[in-house]
């Protein structure tokens, strides 16, 4: 039987602690050098990947934040294995320039450890700050489609001409091309029905919202549809965010969250919660990103703490065993104190995760038979019942009458 073949990354807090919805004091600091901290240990410590992400105004918790391209450029002489991904804006940067400062990171890493996050967009003020208009929500999606197009393009091509809707390219070439081949690999986010169809058609990796397993699942199987209805089966898989609070006993973890959720800085949630409400409303579906999220969903900004990835090593392993069992390709986590809980993430939690057995297969297998049964059923009016699915283990459990909760 097949390991746990999950990949794991971080996000860097470029702007200061990642529970921006919260008061309570986070030892994780958004300077350039501390930063460069916790991307080495990062490195140390067995992750795949670094996520830093794209703020140019500050925002929702964060004071200050640095540029992730030269951060990422930085950071690469500093480490030795680790892939960095930096965020982008399409409507900020050209995708000529994107492409070639893309082309030279990759070759500074010596190919294969640099990668980019195309993300549309969702506060309005980085880009009418800019001067910089505010397209509507299929808009920027059509925007960041041609931008990755343009990316590959000029990545293969030695002569590429292309009149888009957004951009234009008269016999452009890039010389010295990445080193990695066909090319670097191209991330972005989104939930919603125009992100899983634009990643289905051009994109490497979807970074997907923090959510139970039924509701994650339900995005990672539809993505998977729709890039073999594109002829790219295989060719795009998904991560899901996730706030790790691993402790001794699942007791100190759940009296951890209970703190950060006693200092929520509800005024501050709201904010954001109305500023990604305005961002989703035009779409064609109504919603965005955040459709579902409300209250204290926003005390991490991407949902992180729905998959309840609180308890020990053992019970947060166990939950990643569950989300690569349904498709999960990739865990992006966030800590709150980053120095000493990455460190303890990636020498406790990630050996034994990649030590579990996969479930993929039999969850498949389990999927397969539960719908032959079901036909079954309604072809033969058997009327009889599937057996109960198996638990959610981003649910929380059931607690006897007679017991104390775990975290009271």
């Amino acid at each position: 039987m097949e390991n746990v073949d999950v990949k794991f990354c971080f996000w860097a807090p470029m702007g200061g602690p990642m529970v921006t919805g919260s008061k309570f004091p986070q030892r994780t600091y958004a300077n350039f050098e501390a930063n460069k901290k916790y991307c080495q240990i990062g490195d140390e410590v067995g992750f795949d990947y670094e996520l830093m992400p794209a703020r140019t105004y500050t925002s929702h918790g964060w004071s200050e934040v640095i540029e992730a391209n030269t951060t990422v450029a930085a950071f690469l002489q500093h480490t030795k294995r680790i892939k960095l991904l930096a965020a982008m804006h399409p409507g900020l940067w050209h995708p000529g320039v994107a492409a070639k400062m893309g082309a030279t990171m990759d070759i500074m890493g010596g190919g294969g450890r640099w990668g980019l996050n195309i993300t549309s967009g969702w506060f309005k003020q980085e880009f009418t700050g800019f001067g910089e208009p505010w397209l509507e929500h299929e808009e920027r999606y059509r925007r960041s489609e041609e931008f990755i197009r343009c990316l590959k393009a000029l990545w293969t091509e030695d002569d590429f001409t292309f009149r888009g809707d957004f951009y234009r390219f008269v016999n452009a070439g890039l010389r010295p091309q990445p080193l990695t081949k066909p090319t670097p690999p191209i991330f972005q986010g989104g939930n919603s029905e125009s992100a899983m169809r634009m990643a289905a058609r051009v994109s490497d990796w979807l970074f997907i919202n923090g959510n139970n397993l039924e509701k994650t699942k339900k995005v990672v199987d539809t993505v998977k549809a729709y890039a073999r209805e594109e002829s790219r089966e295989g060719a795009v898989r998904c991560g899901v965010n996730c706030q790790i609070i691993c402790r001794k006993t699942e007791h100190e973890a759940r009296k951890h969250y209970d703190e950060l959720l006693a200092h929520a800085d509800w005024e501050g949630m709201k904010a954001f919660e109305q500023q990604t409400r305005q961002a989703g409303a035009s779409s064609p579906q109504g919603h965005g990103m955040w459709a579902d999220s409300k209250g204290a969903d926003f005390l991490q900004a991407n949902d992180g703490f729905k998959p309840d990835m609180i308890g020990t090593k053992e019970q947060i392993a166990e939950k990643i065993q569950a989300y690569h069992a349904i498709g999960v390709d990739l865990i992006l986590i966030a800590v709150t104190h980053y120095e000493e809980d990455l460190e303890q993430f990636g020498r406790e939690v990630i050996p034994l995760v990649r030590q579990m057995p996969s479930l993929r297969a039999q969850n498949a297998s389990e999927t397969v038979l539960s719908s032959d049964r079901r036909r079954r059923d309604l072809k033969m009016g058997d009327g009889g019942t599937l057996p109960a699915p198996p638990r959610d283990p981003s649910a929380p459990r059931a607690q006897a009458p007679t017991k104390k909760p775990a975290h009271a």
